[in-house]
């Protein structure tokens, strides 16, 4: 998961600030904190910068849900290559629910089961 994280945070850095906001604010909350999940408190506080602040407070709220249940890996690394891809431009407006897909994205994880 290491690996994924610093190709998230090199991708941010060396992208123009705007392009990397714009990713971001159009990643759901769930995704985004799924992409963050793994990251130190540093670089999520790095990450969250670029965002509007109502945003950041949802996905901090994310987090702490995420913070009380088993996350598969998958999904986190699925959440940072999407978001990745968004900043890199290669997804559509409809790639945000590539993760959570129709529905509260409880399908992401399970208590106790992975």
């Amino acid at each position: 998961m290491a690996d994924r994280n610093t190709t998230l945070l090199d991708c941010i850095k060396g992208n123009r600030y705007v392009t990397v906001q714009n990713a971001l604010m159009r990643v759901s909350d769930q995704n985004l904190a799924l992409a963050l999940y793994y990251l130190h408190e540093e670089d999520r506080r790095y990450v969250l910068s670029f965002i509007a602040p109502a945003k950041t407070e949802r996905v901090e709220t994310a987090l702490k849900r995420l913070e009380q249940v088993k996350v598969r890996d998958e999904y986190c690394s699925h959440a940072v290559e999407l978001i990745i891809g968004h900043i890199r431009g290669m997804h559509g407006d409809r790639s945000s629910q590539a993760i959570t897909g129709p529905g509260n994205g409880r399908e992401l994880y399970r208590r106790g089961r992975n």
